[in-house]
């Protein structure tokens, strides 16, 4: 989505969520804020499993540190002396009794073709298995363990914002910093980042953890239809995934505004219901007072970039 389509999706997913349309715009000008103006984000590449593995003497010996194969060559120092395959005579095997013929274990061993030096090429090791298991499952999970991550952030900074209350204004930067990375995980599915988004707004309001999973924004949008405002709801969503025109885009919003009360609607009087691309334009000095008045401050990459504990 671009800065417009995430303007309008935000907005109506605050709303959806029971925002006053203060906040929801607000939401809605610092996605698209984030849209414009945020490179992606590096504290989210994908994760190696080699870098999660501890170094020697940060919690496994020498001797138990998982998925390593061949440490040994790999430290110049040869195989150690309990994992040199010898040679197995096969006369110890033989059961002279009945005529010199292989007993139950050396015709195991023959099937197994184990007699003699087995070729060096063919010697799979179970930390060899391990070590591709482990890159296997790493390269299958990273995106679901970089979600959970960025989830954890959006989780943080927003039991910190129920803390410290209306003392912390840049709190509404620092949940859509937040939600905007969640989102962008979730790779254009723009029907469930709507729903991530009002799930997310529902949590901001009410100081609950977010829990999220693929089934979820089924769940979510068939739990909203009631609402009366869901049908506009669903209109804006068509609008967006079909890219139509901002007219209807603004057309779409007001019906679902005219749900709230008069009181609540005149929330938005300042900057009106359509988009205003000027609003998020840091060159534009004209507008700093508005912008003031939505808490958008210059985006440093530092404090956006911040790693994921």
């Amino acid at each position: 989505m671009h800065s417009e389509s995430y303007y309008y999706a935000a907005f109506s997913a605050a709303l959806m969520a029971g925002a006053e349309p203060k906040l929801a715009q607000k939401i809605g000008y610092h996605m698209a804020y984030f849209c414009h103006n945020v490179p992606p984000k590096k504290g989210l590449e994908p994760l190696d499993i080699r870098n999660l593995i501890p170094s020697e003497g940060e919690g496994w010996g020498d001797d138990k540190r998982p998925f390593i194969a061949n440490r040994w060559q790999e430290e110049g120092r040869g195989e150690p002396q309990w994992r040199q395959r010898r040679p197995i005579n096969p006369l110890h095997h033989v059961d002279w009794l009945k005529g010199g013929v292989l007993n139950l274990r050396g015709r195991e061993l023959g099937r197994t073709n184990t007699f003699g030096n087995k070729p060096e090429s063919n010697d799979v090791s179970s930390r060899d298995i391990l070590e591709t298991v482990a890159e296997n499952r790493a390269t299958l999970d990273c995106e679901e363990v970089v979600f959970r991550r960025a989830l954890k952030r959006l989780n943080e900074i927003i039991q910190r914002s129920l803390s410290c209350g209306e003392e912390y204004p840049s709190d509404i930067t620092q949940f859509c910093s937040a939600l905007y990375d969640v989102v962008a995980l979730l790779h254009g599915d723009q029907h469930a980042s709507y729903w991530l988004m009002v799930a997310a707004v529902d949590c901001y309001l009410w100081g609950k953890n977010l829990a999220w999973s693929s089934n979820q924004a089924s769940l979510l949008a068939h739990e909203s239809a009631n609402k009366p405002m869901y049908a506009s709801a669903q209109r804006l969503q068509t609008a967006l995934v079909l890219g139509e025109s901002e007219p209807l885009l603004w057309q779409c919003l007001m019906d679902q505004l005219h749900y709230l009360p008069r009181a609540q609607q005149i929330q938005c009087v300042v900057l009106g219901i359509a988009y205003r691309a000027e609003l998020i334009d840091l060159l534009d000095e004209k507008q700093q007072a508005h912008r003031d008045w939505l808490n958008i401050t210059p985006f440093v990459p530092q404090a956006h970039s911040e790693p994921i504990s």
